[in-house]
């Protein structure tokens, strides 16, 4: 990566407050507690709504929603996707690691076809599985947070797709 797109990524990693950081750890954690239903939901809402993302896993791409409850494959995926989610929310505070790590994420599903509008509906699905998870923990301002959040980790992932394709 060039200094130029190091320092332009680096800049998008800026933009939430620590209270707006702490927001988002807060109630990260109350679904992170539960990480592998509330994942699996996650990945349940993406197919309804998404169902070309469905395509995107061979092992199941054709198994109806009742058979993808017990796949073992959409469990191990769920898994290190909550996981990842984990370690970005952590690090909301570190951009240097914010923005590597991001970056490895976007390559890799880069390198299965998914695109960066498909993170965009992603995030899109997750702050609405927030909403209707968290209740009142769910206010304007952990909203507002949430947004900040997926924008900063969405806009890495955009820049990064649309770098790898350039090279």
């Amino acid at each position: 990566m060039s200094a130029k797109s190091t320092t332009e990524t680096n800049e998008t990693a800026t933009v939430l407050t620590r209270s707006e950081e702490q927001a988002v750890k807060d109630t990260w954690a109350l679904v992170y507690i539960n990480s592998r239903s509330n994942g699996l939901e996650l990945f349940l809402r993406l197919f309804k709504q998404i169902p070309h993302a469905k395509g995107y896993f061979e092992k199941f791409k054709d198994e109806p929603e009742e058979n993808l409850k017990q796949s073992d494959e959409l469990k191990f995926h769920v898994g290190k996707m909550m996981d990842s989610l984990n370690v970005l929310v952590g690090n909301l505070g570190n951009k240097e690691f914010l923005v590597t790590e991001t970056q490895t994420i976007a390559r890799d599903h880069k390198n299965r076809s998914v695109t960066s509008q498909d993170f965009k509906l992603v995030f899109e699905i997750l702050q609405n599985m927030l909403k209707d998870k968290l209740g009142d923990k769910y206010n304007a301002a952990t909203e507002v947070s949430w947004k900040k959040c997926c924008d900063v980790i969405w806009n890495i992932v955009d820049a990064e797709m649309k770098r790898h394709v350039e090279t």
